[in-house]
Formats: C-alpha cells, sequence, structure tokens
C-alpha cells in the first residue's frame, strides 16, 4: 500500500518513459513545422555550431552567446544534417531537458512518484509551444532546476558535497547562458544563510556549503571563463550582462543593438556582426552617473517588475501556481492538525515551501536588464509546480475531505499552468509553416545569381568556391524601434552577408554601404526613390504561400 501523492517506483519510472517519449514526438513535429522559421539568436547559435563543426578557432568563440545550445548542434551538423533541422534537434533535446529537470526538481524535494509525473506532464505541454524559437532559455531552465533540486534537498541540507553537485549543474547552466553563474552562486549563499537562520545548521557548515556552491559553479564555467577572457583580451565571465544593460539606458541617444541600427561590415566569414556584438559601439552606461542616472535606473526596475508580473500570469493563467507559491512559504497548512510543530520546523522539513526564493532571485536579477520576454521566466513553471504539488502532498493527509481538495489543488495547478490549447495546431501540420522571410529568400535565389541556392527546408548552401555572398542591408520604417529586423532571417536562409538595418538611410547612405541588394518596406518613402535611381532595379516580390503571413517588403539590386 503506498503513501497518498506515492506510486509504485517502476510503475513511475516507465510513465515518466511514456511521457518524455510523447513529449520527443510532439517537439519532432514541431520541429517539422518550424523548419522555415527562425529568430535572430537562433541565427547565431546555429552559425556558431557551424564554426564548432568547422573548427573554426577564430570565429567559434563568442563572449556574448553560451556555448552549450550550439554544442548540442554540432553532432548533427557533422552527420551531415543542415543547420535548421540541427537547430530543431537541439530544441528538442532542450524541451527534454526542461521536462526532466522539473520532475527532477520534485523527486528531490521528497514528492511522491505522481506529483513527478503530474510535473512531468505539465512541463512537457508547456514546452511544446516555447520550443518553435530556438533559444537556450528550456536547457537553462532543466538545468536550474536540478541545481536548485540540489540546494534544496532535505537529505543534503548544508552539506558541502550536495552543494557541490548543485553548483556543477548551475556551472553547465553558465554555459547555456551566463546569468546562471551569479544565479547559483547567490542562491547557494541565500540557502545556506536561511538555513542558519532557521537553525539547521551551523555557521561553519553554512559557509562550507556556500562556498562548495561556489566552486561547483567554477568547476565548470572555469574553463570557458578563461577561454572567452583570452579572446577577448580581458577577464570577463560573459558580455551579455553589460549589453542588456545598455539596450535599457536613459533615451538620450540610440540604445539597441547596433547591429539592427546601423549600417557595418561583419567580421570576415561572419553573416552578420550578431553572432559576436561584444565589440559593436554599444551606449553603455552606468546608474552612478548622475542622481538622473540612478533615477532612469530604478524606473527601469520598477518597469520589469511590471514585466515580470505579467509573464508569470501569463505562464500561471489563474495565478495557482502563484497563490502555492505564497501560501507554502507561509509554512500553511500543517501536515497534520494535531502536528506541534512550528513554523520554522515546518520549513526545515518541507523544502518544497522555499521554492519561491530561487523564483524572486531569478526574477530580481532580471530588473536592471533588457528582460522584456516571457522566456526569461519560465522558471516560474517548475517551481510553482513544486510548492503546489507539494501542499496537495500535505492536504492529502488530513483525512478524506482533504484528500478530495489536494485533488482539486492538483488538477487546478496542470490548468493553469498548461497552455491552451495544450498542443499547438502546428503539430498536425505535418510541413514547415510557411515565413515571408524563407519566401523571399527562394525569390532571390530565383531571380538574381547573387544570392546563394537554398534546400527546400531553408538550409542555406555554401557560396560557388572563389564567390563572395552578396551584401544584403535592410531599410527600417518608423514602426516599433525595438522589433527584431526581418532582414537577417532573410540573409540567412539566402546566404548573404548581412550589413545591418538602419532607420528611413538616404540613397546616399544607402550607396556608402556597399550593399549589393536592399530589403526595403513596401510603405517606405524611399522605395519611391530607389525606383527612380538608375543604379538600383526593383526585384518585386515572391507571390505569397498559402498560409504564408503577406510580404510587407522588396528588394533592390543595386547595378554596378
Amino acid at each position: 500500500m503506498t503513501e497518498p501523492g506515492k506510486a509504485p517506483a517502476g510503475w513511475a519510472r516507465a510513465a515518466l518513459a511514456v511521457v518524455l517519449l510523447a513529449q520527443a514526438a510532439l517537439l519532432g513535429a514541431i520541429g517539422v513545422a518550424g523548419l522555415e522559421q527562425i529568430n535572430p539568436d537562433g541565427i547565431a547559435y546555429v552559425r556558431i555550431a557551424g564554426y564548432w563543426a568547422a573548427a573554426d578557432g577564430e570565429r567559434m568563440i563568442s563572449a556574448y552567446w553560451g556555448p552549450l545550445l550550439s554544442w548540442i548542434m554540432v553532432p548533427s551538423l557533422a552527420a551531415g544534417l543542415g543547420p535548421m533541422a540541427s537547430a530543431r534537434i537541439a530544441m528538442l533535446a532542450s524541451g527534454l531537458v526542461f521536462t526532466l529537470g522539473g520532475a527532477v526538481l520534485i523527486r528531490r524535494l521528497g514528492l511522491g512518484a505522481v506529483s513527478q509525473l503530474l510535473a512531468a506532464g505539465t512541463l512537457a505541454l508547456a514546452s511544446l509551444g516555447w520550443s518553435l524559437l530556438v533559444n537556450p532559455d528550456l536547457l537553462l531552465t532543466g538545468l536550474l532546476a536540478i541545481g536548485i533540486g540540489g540546494l534544496l534537498a532535505p537529505h543534503g541540507a548544508g552539506r558541502a558535497d550536495g552543494a557541490f553537485r548543485a553548483g556543477l549543474w548551475f556551472g553547465l547552466g553558465y554555459l547555456a547562458k551566463p546569468i546562471a553563474l551569479p544565479f547559483g552562486i547567490v542562491l547557494g549563499c541565500l540557502l545556506a544563510a536561511v538555513r542558519f537562520g532557521l537553525g539547521q545548521t551551523s555557521a561553519r557548515d553554512a559557509g562550507r556549503a556556500a562556498a562548495a556552491t561556489a566552486l561547483g559553479c567554477l568547476a565548470v564555467a572555469g574553463p570557458w571563463i578563461v577561454t572567452i577572457s583570452l579572446a577577448s583580451g580581458f577577464p570577463t565571465v560573459g558580455t551579455s550582462g553589460s549589453i542588456n544593460h545598455a539596450l535599457v539606458g536613459p533615451p538620450d541617444v540610440e540604445r539597441f543593438h547596433p547591429f539592427a541600427r546601423q549600417y557595418h561590415e561583419p567580421d570576415p566569414g561572419r553573416l552578420s556582426q550578431w553572432e559576436d556584438p561584444s565589440e559593436m559601439a554599444y551606449a553603455r552606461w552606468s546608474p552612478f552617473e548622475s542622481r538622473e542616472a540612478m533615477a532612469h535606473q530604478l524606473r527601469v526596475s520598477l518597469d520589469n517588475a511590471g514585466v515580470a508580473w505579467r509573464a508569470a500570469t501569463t505562464i500561471d493563467r489563474f495565478g495557482v501556481g502563484l497563490a502555492a507559491l505564497g501560501v507554502a512559504a507561509l509554512a500553511w497548512p500543517r501536515r497534520r492538525r494535531d502536528e506541534p510543530d512550528s513554523w520554522r520546523s515546518r520549513l526545515l522539513r518541507e523544502p518544497w515551501r522555499l521554492a519561491v526564493v530561487p523564483l524572486l532571485l531569478m526574477m530580481a536579477a532580471y530588473l536592471p536588464l533588457y528582460a522584456n520576454s516571457l522566456r526569461y521566466y519560465f522558471l516560474l513553471a517548475p517551481l510553482s509546480l513544486a510548492a503546489g504539488l507539494g501542499l496537495a502532498e500535505g492536504l492529502a493527509l488530513r483525512g478524506p475531505i482533504a484528500r478530495a481538495l489536494a485533488w482539486a489543488l492538483r488538477l487546478a495547478l496542470v490548468a493553469s499552468l498548461v497552455p491552451w490549447p495544450p498542443v499547438p495546431g502546428v503539430v498536425f501540420r505535418g510541413q514547415p509553416l510557411p515565413s515571408a522571410e524563407f519566401q523571399l529568400a527562394d525569390h532571390l535565389k530565383a531571380v538574381t545569381a547573387q544570392g546563394v541556392a537554398v534546400t527546400a527546408q531553408g538550409e542555406a548552401l555554401a557560396p560557388p568556391e572563389g564567390a563572395s555572398p552578396a551584401k544584403l542591408a535592410e531599410v527600417l520604417g518608423g514602426g516599433p524601434r525595438r522589433q527584431a529586423p526581418a532582414g537577417l532571417q532573410v540573409a540567412f536562409f539566402a546566404g548573404l552577408t548581412y550589413l545591418g538595418a538602419e532607420v528611413r538611410p538616404s540613397l546616399d547612405r544607402l550607396r556608402a554601404s556597399g550593399a549589393d541588394l536592399v530589403l526595403v518596406p513596401l510603405r517606405s518613402p524611399l522605395r519611391r526613390e530607389l525606383a527612380r535611381a538608375s543604379d538600383y532595379r526593383d526585384l518585386g516580390a515572391p507571390p505569397t504561400a498559402a498560409g504564408a503571413p503577406p510580404l510587407i517588403f522588396t528588394v533592390f539590386a543595386r547595378e554596378r
């Protein structure tokens, strides 16, 4: 007979394997649908993976992008698969790590097999829609969840060996995304201090646990830190933090990524300087420059708190997980009515009640930076599951009525965290979802010899030997200034060199950029100027494919 919330271990392992296999199949179907979909970050990871596969030591090191997602792509690239297929395989693997990491977190917190399976199923469904864009956040969240589970595990409380092993996972998370390094080290210190304050461990043991967490982080992250420091010429753990801080500076100058706001020549051999933006001319700033700068930083942090809240209520639609995190942190209710314990002892015995600590830390880490994306807050899903399922298991011990309430809580939690519809419609397409950028790239291949052929799956082929890829510049209209330019995707699919984008440049500025091709919005005044210019030819636009978004831009070729 099993305890409420528990299940036979063998059955649970088999069921978890079924969940992961089903998730892999669904992620594979989404991968097929996404073969013509790529985001700017995904392009950078794919290109860097290509440099690793080719052992291109000059270009494969970037202090901005974590290497782990690119490393996952390397075996499939080396096996002869194209870049888009390799990117989809990497996102499939990331989704599985996300789900498995959440299940491991639940298990390490001492919750039963039923809770583990509910968490795995919920996270598997949540990962489907989140995997369409190529980025490392699913991978990062899974690795962080395993590390957090190691720090919160009751059997390893205050022990240096458990803290060291948790640090190893945070170090691996750093290789996915640099924010994992300070997150892991600070979380190790916070939880050690909490346990000391609750009287669970001595000051000496708490200090050793915090140091062990940091040592574990650095054991994995250290070689990469040395590598990028040597490549950059100065000590650094990564440039993404300083760059993302530069983006939110005072509006006195243009703060957005320079690759998307000014024409430039990428480093030789690169498709775009976005592959390594570390040395571009960002307008960096400090809140300590002046009182006005500090006031601006406070406004940014306040705005980001609102962003984090909106992201949390998007991930947790009905707020059940958020409520569970708050109730759990209050150490209520008792597992049994006659339980003569205190708030302190319940926090120590039921570590899932502390799940709110890593969540608040992650949200705080993004407050001073550019963090206006849902993917930065994926960690909410496994942590709120830990708190909510922990509460449910506690309720189930209080009698038959409470047991029914426990199942109601479990179902409400799952309903709140599983997106609707649970399975995205693109799963059932069986073919790539059309994209305007891919259509235009395919059109360029057909109408000009300057482009490079692409396969039906959008996999860019190498240019002919001895030929240099044509150069593409983009014109941005007066729309949303933070919107990523479409030209980077067109250049990627067509095998062009991307010279960047500018807002309403002059015709002389376009000529000076050295671009062979110019991507122009259909409603841009510059389109009429280019049509009248004797040295530019309108290449037109391809017919819109069925189900594809309408094309809102055209391409001009310069005739020299």
